[in-house]
């Protein structure tokens, strides 16, 4: 019974943290919102603590909302981010001779606020981060391609050396011009050009999209760490 109206208060002290942050969209922002307030509630009432008990309570908040629980070793990960960024404060207590020693986590009136700028800029990181994968896969394609043996062209181009070179070929002058059997010859060389160069083109832009494509996951699969 004393359990149950436990975790009725915690779960209403955590939801009202988050409450006030409704952006939150990524797992790793509401795991670590939890967290924090997860250790207030425990530093407010003076409940003894470790981080098998964070890990336990933590988890059985992430089970109600449907999401993935972790394992100790994410949590402990979680916990150093924290303290690395001031956000928590850790604490060494030792228990005496042959006693062992205990780990205290706190957090104080601005852990809320430094919680809250460090998702920022982290999303802005990772924006940053888009928009520079972005530049690279763009700028170095052509590159890419030319080292595992493609060509790339632009159509237009391709296009109008092929109209150059044969309005100034040295071996068709104005009589031979005027041959129908040429000018067709000529036309057939032209639309054929045409229909491998458009081939090549639509190459390009799969493989163009396909880079961007892979890209996209990427930055997602960074995002849900």
């Amino acid at each position: 019974m004393e359990d149950n109206l436990f975790q009725r208060r915690l779960a209403m002290h955590t939801s009202q943290k988050i409450q006030n942050y409704t952006q939150l969209s990524k797992k790793y922002q509401i795991r670590y919102y939890k967290i924090v307030s997860i250790i207030r509630y425990f530093q407010k009432n003076t409940i003894k603590y470790n981080q098998t008990i964070i890990l336990n309570t933590l988890n059985r908040f992430l089970t109600k909302d449907e999401l993935k629980i972790i394992t100790l070793r994410t949590l402990r990960k979680d916990l150093a981010l924290l303290c690395n960024k001031g956000i928590i404060q850790k604490t060494l207590l030792r228990l005496g001779e042959g006693n062992g020693s205990y780990i205290r986590y706190t957090v104080n009136k601005y852990s809320q606020n430094n919680l809250k700028r460090f998702i920022e800029n982290k999303q802005d990181i990772i924006e940053h981060d888009a928009n520079a994968i972005y530049k690279f896969t763009k700028e170095t394609q052509k590159k890419y391609f030319k080292n595992i043996g493609y060509k790339t062209y632009k159509s237009k181009n391709v296009t109008k050396n092929v109209s150059h070179n044969i309005i100034n070929n040295k071996d068709i002058n104005i009589k031979d011009t005027k041959d129908i059997n040429l000018l067709i010859s000529n036309t057939s060389k032209w639309k054929t050009m045409r229909y491998l160069d458009k081939i090549e083109e639509n190459k390009n832009k799969k493989r163009y999209e396909e880079a961007i494509i892979k890209t996209k996951k990427w930055l997602e699969s960074e995002r849900n760490k």
